[in-house]
């Protein structure tokens, strides 16, 4: 199949599978997988059994490399080894997928219409299961998502979400799709400007605040780009470490009678601070293990979003940042920020840094870990940071 078929053309095609997400996963080995994903990794398999000379002559990102190489370690405090086993999926997925790029590696012209074409399918998506649920009252159902997780959960129910289980998910996708589009577009037409005003629309229906903040924030970067390229080397680590202070500040200093979105995560960040600060010398540095949130989430009863104390072991919490800290110490935190130092030194487009910094951020406030493999833009421009190449 993949001699007959192009890898690029099955790359663009899983593209549009994932743009679809839960409408098409379907239970596999106790996992539900997504159509795209399993295109990609048979795909990918089916290549390295007839070209696997030319895999294993891809060129290593080292900053990957590290971050698989601590996981890996991290086993040996795995509390429940199929749990751990279950959640590595969860990193081996878009590792494969990134070095499945490295295969591909599409034109600036290639991605301006596949962007373009991915966004019109989520603008699509997104109006319809809108306006099915605020004007006709049906509310999508997907995987083991009843209408009553949504209604219990604020103006949840309310939200534009497309095929996506969260509204928080879309606005990830749309807005990671929206920058390539943007930046593999060389000259702003109507057409261009017509796409970027429903995507902020359907961002705006989706209730993303931080998505929007960021989609400002580059707007400002673009327009003053010649000082941000002078923080060009360490804009990165920069970002990464500054909103994580702030983040952090915020948490010990919150007001738990505000905004019940940042309670849901800065009453949680709260607790494992704490948590941390009692703990001995080597949890500190090296965590609580790699996959074993979910047991002391349960065990502490330090999570506001698990108020049962009894979630899945494989469910982590609001946001990554707490989770990373907790499982993987300062050690593993700093494996990490040493990442966002070797891809700021690279030589790739500063607004790519920037965009790529955002993503870390996103991880402060969202669950992103499990989401990677949906945020192909993101392996895109990281590929192209890595590669140290530019839209021009």
């Amino acid at each position: 199949m993949v001699n007959n078929i192009s890898l690029k053309t099955l790359f663009i095609f899983s593209c549009f599978l994932l743009a679809l997400d839960s409408l098409l996963k379907i239970p596999i080995f106790g996992f539900y997988m997504q159509a795209g994903v399993f295109v990609i990794l048979v795909t990918f398999s089916l290549y390295m059994i007839n070209n696997f000379h030319s895999v294993v002559k891809i060129k290593l990102d080292h900053g990957v490399t590290l971050i698989a190489v601590y996981l890996l370690v991290s086993s040996t405090q795995a509390l429940d080894f199929s749990i751990y086993l279950k959640m590595m999926v969860y990193f081996i997925v878009p590792l494969v997928i990134y070095y499945f790029y490295f295969l591909v590696d599409l034109t600036v012209y290639e991605l301006k219409i596949l962007s373009r074409n991915v966004l019109l399918l989520l603008i699509i998506t997104g109006f319809f299961e809108y306006i099915i649920k605020n004007y006709f009252g049906v509310q999508l159902e997907f995987k083991d998502m009843s209408s009553d997780y949504y209604f219990d959960n604020g103006d949840l129910a309310n939200r534009l979400r497309g095929m996506f289980l969260e509204p928080n998910w879309y606005g990830l996708v749309m807005f990671s799709w929206l920058y390539v589009y943007i930046r593999a577009t060389p000259n702003i037409t109507s057409s261009t400007l017509l796409f970027f005003v429903f995507s902020i629309f359907c961002l705006y229906l989706s209730g993303n605040r931080l998505i929007l903040a960021f989609i400002f924030f580059l707007f400002l970067a673009f327009l003053f780009k010649k000082i941000i390229i002078k923080i060009d080397k360490i804009i990165i680590p920069f970002s990464v470490l500054f909103f994580s202070v702030i983040f952090f500040v915020m948490a010990l200093n919150f007001n738990f009678e505000a905004d019940r979105s940042l309670i849901a995560r800065f009453y949680t960040a709260k607790n494992v601070y704490l948590e941390m600060l009692e703990s001995n010398s080597f949890n500190l540095l090296f965590g609580y293990g790699f996959s074993n949130w979910g047991f002391y989430s349960n065990f502490l009863e330090f999570s506001w979003s698990n108020y049962l104390f009894e979630q899945d072991l494989t469910r982590r919490d609001n946001a990554e940042i707490y989770v990373v800290l907790f499982e993987l110490g300062l050690v593993g935190s700093l494996v990490f920020f040493y990442d966002a130092i070797l891809l700021s030194r690279k030589k790739g487009d500063v607004l790519d840094k920037l965009f790529f910094s955002f993503i870390f951020v996103a991880a402060m406030f969202y669950p992103i870990y499990s989401f990677i493999t949906y945020l192909i833009p993101v392996i895109i421009v990281r590929y192209r940071i890595f590669k140290e190449v530019t839209w021009a």
